[in-house]
């Protein structure tokens, strides 16, 4: 009896160390894989207004573009209407512009905090070949995103040309809609098309990235809606 007594004495200690070694670490690696899911929560939700708002850009180009095409081929019987709303759909891009800079900032914060954080949780793998596995997609992610930012320069450069040769036909129009004005844009009205298709592939590469984006899975999905 006695020996099963000092048995118990000894072993008794030691239980209660270890479980309050594992109840120490178990919330702190609960409140890690919680942050965690909200933290790629938020980067996927700006990922994805990110691309709602280059795709609502796209929408409003592709319109001020027809319009324009409908006032100079001659497809509207009221061109003085149409150049009205031509000036409206105009105006509208600017308004989305703004929109995708703003979406692409975020997101490219978020990203980037993400990224930080990614980065410093690398030293604490124990694995060597988890570690590599992490280190690997965390540079992945990092190119994609590069990408991003690079057809967004790329879609800037080819858009400012197509938006000041649009205001300087807009301006050549809005004293006179008559065909002899249409006729002398002459081969400027090629021009512009030439450059809107080029901001039409730009843009139709950005919203593949953006849609192509992968975050990575959290271990455990919050219930709690993130800000």
């Amino acid at each position: 009896m006695s020996t099963r007594l000092n048995r118990m004495n000894r072993i008794g200690p030691a239980v209660f160390v270890l479980a309050a070694l594992l109840l120490a670490h178990a919330p702190s690696q609960a409140a890690q894989t919680t942050r965690v899911a909200r933290e790629s929560q938020r980067l996927a939700r700006a990922g994805t207004d990110a691309q709602q708002a280059v795709t609502d850009l796209g929408v409003c180009i592709r319109e001020m573009i027809e319009g324009y095409n409908a006032i100079v081929y001659g497809g509207t019987r009221n061109p003085e209407s149409a150049y009205r709303r031509l000036a409206s759909d105009r105006a509208n891009v600017d308004r989305k512009v703004q929109g995708v800079v703003t979406a692409v900032e975020d997101m490219n914060v978020r990203a980037e905090q993400y990224f930080k954080e990614w980065q410093t949780e690398l030293a604490g793998y124990a694995s060597q070949n988890l570690r590599g596995k992490s280190v690997a997609r965390l540079e992945k992610m990092k190119k994609r995103y590069a990408k991003i930012s690079s057809t967004v320069a790329e879609a800037r450069e080819a858009f400012t040309p197509l938006l000041e040769s649009f205001d300087d036909q807009m301006l050549f129009l809005s004293r006179d809609l008559s065909p002899g004005t249409v006729a002398d844009l002459g081969d400027d009205v090629l021009e512009l098309n030439r450059r809107a298709e080029s901001v039409f592939r730009s843009v139709d590469e950005l919203i593949g990235q953006v849609s192509d984006l992968e975050t990575p899975p959290a271990d455990v999905v919050s219930a709690e809606s993130a800000d």
